[in-house]
Parts: structure tokens; sequence; C-alpha cells
């Protein structure tokens, strides 16, 4: 699994993008770049890509997600009011939307989307703004 992490300061858009199984690691790779960047810039809006991604409950570390939300929750990165839309197919992305909204609290607007496109036309943005982050 990769997971990578990317920041378009123009649109104050961060975009994180999964292809493969998510596992641990995988989350604790993408704490320790969100936590190089949480005190630099704030984001009102963000993509999290996990289209691509083969999740399953039994493989994704919920704790690990917890503590992510947490952490975002405390950090400037994602301030209130910001608007974040995961493209992510199935039950498992409304669950994980769910558990990362209630741990992460305050006014926040999350939203699951089963394409790229829609998600971004929520967002106001366009392909173009992630060009630079898509391998």
């Amino acid at each position: 699994m990769s997971i990578h992490m990317g920041i378009n300061q123009d649109k104050k858009l961060l975009y994180i993008r999964a292809k493969g199984v998510l596992n641990e690691d995988d989350i604790n790779d993408l704490h320790a770049q969100l936590l190089e960047k949480r005190e630099m810039i704030h984001c009102d809006k963000a993509l999290i890509d996990f289209y691509s991604s083969a999740m399953t409950v039994k493989e994704v570390p919920i704790q690990r997600i917890i503590a992510l939300a947490r952490e975002l929750k405390a950090s400037p990165l994602l301030p209130e009011g910001a608007k974040i839309a995961f493209a992510i197919r199935g039950g498992l992305g409304k669950s994980l939307i769910y558990i990362y909204a209630l741990i992460r609290g305050g006014e926040l607007q999350t939203r699951q989307f089963s394409t790229m496109s829609q998600a971004m036309i929520w967002l106001e943005i366009s392909e173009i703004d992630i060009l630079p982050f898509v391998s």
C-alpha cells in the first residue's frame, strides 16, 4: 500500500491518496506527514482519495484512525468549517467517515462520494488542482 499527501496552497486544499490495502503502518506514515505540516498551513478543504484502495473491516486500523482524528482536531491544518470529501467505495467508507466525524467533532462538513469527479465538484476544485500529487 502507498499513501501520499500533498497541499495545494493556492486552493487551501489537502489531498491524501491511498492505493492498495490500508494498514497500520500506512496510517502511521500519514500521521507523520501531517505532523510535519500541521502548524505551517491551514486548509479549508480536503480530498481523501481512498477510491482505489481495497479496504476491508478486518484490515482497517480503527484505533489509528481515531488517533489521527484527535490529532487533526487540535491542529490548524483543517480548522472548524473545513469541508472534507472522501472518495471511497462501499459501506466501509461511510463507517470511516462516521468515526472520523464523531471523534473530530466541531463544525466540520464531511461527505462520501462514489466518484472523484463528484467529490471535486462539491469541493469546487478541478483535476488540475490535484494533478501535481497524482502519480
